[in-house]
């Protein structure tokens, strides 16, 4: 399953309060002053979350429907930098960021990201392609009715 909406009609269902509902869980809502694309794609177990901003600082809530949330919640942000990205579930707060060093020491504790240029491109930021971020499966344990996620890309604006 893809959903792909364009922003003003995203725009125009958080300002009435109408929840962007998707047939699989889980449902996403966002802040009207962005300009982002959001879409779902439902690979069998994963859910994938795909988010493309204009402005490149951003945020947006993850809701789980009826509070299931998938096996496996993958998130891409079609960034050409990572400065930051955060998720939060209520209790705990997971952060990343991808250094525009070409090797950066390992930053324990982080989320990993999986950078993935597109086909022809290299891995060098700024990136021609995008992030990929696995949420922790016991992130999700907890059953949080939301997930709150912010990034920024350096490359902004």
């Amino acid at each position: 399953m893809h959903l792909s909406l364009p922003p003003t009609l995203i725009a125009i269902l958080s300002i009435l309060a109408v929840p962007l509902v998707v047939a699989a869980p889980p449902t996403l809502t966002i802040d009207p002053k962005d300009e982002h694309t959001l879409s779902i794609d439902d690979d069998d177990a994963t859910i994938v979350v795909n988010i493309r901003s204009k402005r490149g600082i951003g945020r947006t809530a993850i809701v789980a429907k009826d509070g299931v949330w998938p096996k496996k919640l993958r998130i891409r942000l079609h960034l050409k930098g990572l400065e930051n990205f955060e998720i939060s579930n209520g209790t705990k707060t997971l952060t990343t960021s991808v250094s525009s060093q070409k090797n950066p020491p390992p930053r324990p504790g982080k989320l990993v990201v999986k950078i993935v240029p597109q086909k022809g491109a290299n891995r060098e930021i700024p990136l021609k392609g995008y992030f990929e971020i696995d949420v922790p499966a016991e992130f999700l344990k907890a059953k949080p009715e939301t997930l709150k996620l912010h990034w920024i890309d350096f490359y902004r604006g």
